[in-house]
């Protein structure tokens, strides 16, 4: 008798609890103002998905250095994916992220594609350039970036 009663008190309150939870749900209760609002300030800022290009500019470095290039264009690809939403989540970044990509991406694009080492050894000193340019010229100049970065987060590059 004690097991079932605690199982329907336990089922009853979750139950509960589930309903109070959906019925405070912006999601489903909102009005659209409020909805869309909530979804603005939900979105990453620029610091958050630098985290992401930093861990993307890393891994291109160590794929291109072991000569996965095969991996270290899919690091560019998202990489410049990574860039392209921090345009439409930080609309004010635009210019400066599109500036970025006009300058430094069509080199290490080419220098990737082309499986020369000294070449994109080159390419990517020219894109920490302008990553380091870009921080200056938008108040970050105190986020610095590795010449060499350090060993790669990725597992698929831990292969030793």
């Amino acid at each position: 008798m004690f097991k079932k009663t605690t199982l329907t008190l336990l089922l009853a309150t979750g139950l509960a609890v589930t309903t109070v939870a959906a019925a405070d749900d912006w999601r489903r209760t909102a009005d659209e103002s409020t909805k869309i609002d909530q979804l603005v300030r939900a979105m990453p800022n620029t610091a958050d998905l630098m985290l992401h290009v930093g861990e993307r500019y890393n891994n291109l470095y160590w794929a291109a250095r072991q000569e996965q290039w095969d991996f270290a264009a899919y690091q560019a690809k998202e990489l410049r994916g990574v860039l392209n939403r921090n345009k439409v989540t930080r609309p004010g970044r635009a210019a400066d992220i599109d500036q970025f990509l006009e300058l430094a991406w069509p080199e290490i694009e080419e220098a990737t594609a082309s499986r020369d080492w000294d070449r994109f050894e080159a390419a990517f000193g020219s894109m920490r350039s302008a990553c380091l340019a870009c921080h200056a010229t938008t108040g970050y100049d105190f986020i610095g970036l590795p010449l060499v970065p350090p060993r790669p987060a990725n597992p698929a590059l831990h292969l030793d």
